[in-house]
């Protein structure tokens, strides 16, 4: 999974935020402030959102939002830190939490409890997979704050990596059950047939 390694970190290909977060229209996507990179190029909410970087241009707090169109039940997201800082950042006033709301959060988020906080300290490059009770809504927030130690910035410019959530399917054992169980109610139809044919 880790792709590249260089200036003394290990880089992870820019995950997904999350798949009901991707894919969609342009105008889905906001943020408190966004740049163009002078080496990196254009980082946008969009981009955090479909597997690149998003630079706010500032130490935060900042936050990029997806509206994913309508609402979904989420229990897991991928955010990945990225920081010009070549060390572990932690604080008070360092965190990366996840909101999830019904109408667009924006700066409200303060109002609001996340349903996800990344663990600190923060480690250059590093991948948090934040699993939550399973929660619903439209819209999506990530707010992050590093203080006086960085820029605030999410994902990195590896190639996208795409995630689904895990679909249910049935154990092998039970789809055995249940093919045996429509088996047997065959049989004993054609039983019933075959009597019925008989008596007349």
């Amino acid at each position: 999974m880790i792709l590249a390694s260089g200036l003394g970190f290990q880089a992870w290909a820019a995950p997904v935020i999350s798949p009901f977060a991707a894919d969609l229209p342009a105008s889905s996507y906001s943020a408190s402030g966004q740049i163009v990179h002078p080496t990196l190029g254009r980082a946008w909410a969009e981009d955090a959102f479909n597997g690149g970087y998003w630079n706010a241009g500032s130490q935060g707090p900042d936050w990029i939002q997806a509206d994913m169109g309508s609402t979904q039940t989420l229990s897991m997201v991928k955010i990945q830190y990225s920081s010009s800082a070549t060390f572990s950042i932690s604080g008070p006033n360092v965190f990366i939490r996840v909101y999830l709301s019904d109408e667009p959060i924006g700066n409200r988020w303060t109002t609001l409890t996340p349903v996800a906080t990344a663990p600190t300290p923060f480690d250059r490059g590093e991948l948090f997979e934040l699993q939550f009770a399973p929660t619903s809504g439209r819209y999506l927030q990530i707010v992050a704050n590093y203080a006086t130690y960085s820029w605030v910035a999410l994902g990195d410019t590896h190639p996208r990596q795409d995630w689904v959530d895990p679909i249910s399917v049935p154990e092998p054992r039970a789809g055995l059950l249940l093919l045996a169980g429509l088996g047997l109610l065959g049989l004993g139809r054609r039983r019933l047939r075959a009597d019925g044919a008989s008596a007349s």
